[in-house]
């Protein structure tokens, strides 16, 4: 336990009749002044919370922007992936630096061994992006960041 400050008389007794009925008076006087300047801070700052936390607009909302996941999805499925397909072979290959076979046995690997890979639901029931929407960025974000060189 910490020692109080060197100029503090522990034996000290307000009782011991050394201290005037005036200096007694004159220090409840100004504690009582103390104790009322401490309540109106106290009152203001109780006011200040309650208005922070009823304020019409809280900082932590966030906004939220409907990208329409699954029919992007749909329409990528629809360019590259159905069975007539609106852009060739050739295209694809152009595109993605890789043939459509090959892409879709990676697509595959990777749903199944990772989960980040895998579509699910966040806690607000919204689901995220499909498999070949997140391979088809990864594989753009990668051609960009070789700058489309084979090797």
């Amino acid at each position: 336990m910490s020692s109080p400050p060197p100029n503090w008389d522990l034996n000290w007794d307000p009782m011991d009749g050394d201290s005037s009925d005036d200096s007694t008076d004159e220090s409840i006087a100004e504690i009582d002044e103390l104790e009322e300047e401490i309540m109106k801070h106290m009152l203001r700052l109780t006011k200040l919370v309650q208005q922070h936390q009823s304020s019409s607009n809280p900082r932590n909302k966030r906004r939220y922007y409907n990208r329409d996941h699954a029919a992007g999805h749909d329409r990528l499925a629809a360019d590259n992936f159905s069975d007539d397909p609106v852009f060739p072979d050739d295209i694809f290959r152009r595109r993605f630096r890789i043939r459509k076979e090959l892409f879709l046995r990676i697509v595959n690997a990777l749903q199944s061994r990772y989960e980040y890979f895998q579509q699910r639901e966040n806690t607000a029931k919204m689901t995220s992006l499909s498999t070949l929407q997140k391979c088809t960025g990864h594989s753009t974000i990668g051609i960009c960041y070789t700058g489309g060189h084979n090797g």
